[in-house]
């Protein structure tokens, strides 16, 4: 078996800039966020006419949250060349996988909506490496090649969101934790659909909130917790008060879900606050007029990653259930007091 020729040629031609000897077309993959990590599954089209030995060439990554040195990337002659390529006849494609724990990260605390999430790539080379092989061609090369490889950068952008409010009545949104990623602007998030439908018998209300918000996943989900807060204006008081309840059940949902509002509360007449008291009535009820609004902030976790969402809807009390139910007194006329009496029940 003969040992394998490692060589770096100028390239004959170079349709997109001014390098000699290598520069790279365009970096795409796929990404998956589970368990806390990131899971990265890269390619990249190098434009060269090279022989390199394995663990040559090494790529770093930058991430708004965290940074990964020198990750090995190799030659794969199987893969395939996209056609958005150019010079696809000098395209060699390198690939690397690699995970980011985010665990500990802080950055994943805030809320972030629509968020322009990138990962930004430079190459460098192993030492070691290089000085262990023999390039059957000029070592100017070699110094050449390396030289344009350190200018080398490339840019991936896509849209990150973990937190989403939603002020529709019904709709859908995307819960996906999957892209498809493209330093050509092509990135994309791959699908994972959730339907949702609000309560829509909010107005002139008699009766307390119970039924909340129903939800469709196409994938299997578990909804971590249910935190609910009313904000609510008694009467002509202009004062807004509230009124907040979490529920940390965990739900495992695999297609159709209600989420309900069962906690038991009270309402007090003189301070016009709703409290959670086990005697209470089950529901959310103001026996007054009243106007306000709810909000319903679910997190949802699939594949063990978190998310965010808020579902806003307005609401409107008419008063006590009771106030339409009279009391009836028939009048009796009583025209001689002489006469025997007997005892009258109504």
């Amino acid at each position: 078996m003969s040992a394998t020729t490692y060589y770096i040629n100028e390239l004959s031609q170079n349709l997109v800039n001014a390098n000699h000897y290598v520069y790279i077309n365009s970096v795409d993959g796929n990404l998956d966020i589970k368990n806390n990590k990131w899971f990265f599954d890269l390619n990249f089209y190098m434009i060269m006419d090279t022989s390199l030995p394995m663990n040559m060439l090494n790529t770093s990554i930058s991430l708004p949250f965290a940074s990964v040195d020198n990750v090995s990337i190799n030659h794969n002659p199987y893969a395939d060349i996209p056609l958005f390529v150019r010079q696809r006849n000098d395209c060699q494609v390198y690939q690397a996988s690699l995970n980011v724990d985010i665990s500990d990260s802080k950055f994943f605390t805030q809320c972030l909506t629509n968020y322009d999430m990138y990962a930004s790539f430079s190459f460098d080379y192993d030492a070691d490496v290089i000085n262990k092989t023999s390039f059957t061609t000029q070592s100017s090369n070699t110094n050449n090649f390396l030289s344009e490889l350190n200018l080398v950068k490339q840019n991936v952008q896509f849209k990150f969101t973990n937190y989403l409010k939603v002020d529709e009545e019904k709709g859908w949104f995307d819960n996906s934790n999957s892209y498809y990623l493209n330093s050509n602007g092509n990135s994309y998030e791959k699908q994972s659909i959730v339907y949702y439908q609000m309560n829509s018998d909010c107005e002139d209300l008699r009766k307390p909130i119970i039924d909340l918000l129903n939800i469709q996943v196409t994938n299997p989900t578990t909804i971590i917790s249910v935190k609910t807060n009313f904000y609510y204006s008694v009467g002509d008081d202009p004062k807004i008060l509230e009124y907040k309840y979490e529920d940390n059940t965990t739900e495992y949902v695999v297609g159709k879900y209600n989420i309900s509002f069962s906690a038991h509360t009270s309402y007090d007449t003189s301070t016009k606050q709703i409290t959670t008291s086990l005697n209470g009535e089950t529901g959310f009820m103001i026996p007054e007029t009243s106007i306000g609004y709810f909000e319903v902030e679910v997190k949802l976790s699939e594949q063990n990653n978190i998310k965010l969402y808020s579902f806003h809807k307005s609401f409107n009390f008419i008063g006590d259930s009771y106030e339409n139910k009279y009391v009836h007194i028939k009048q009796i006329f009583i025209n001689d007091i002489t006469q025997n009496f007997k005892r009258m029940v109504f």
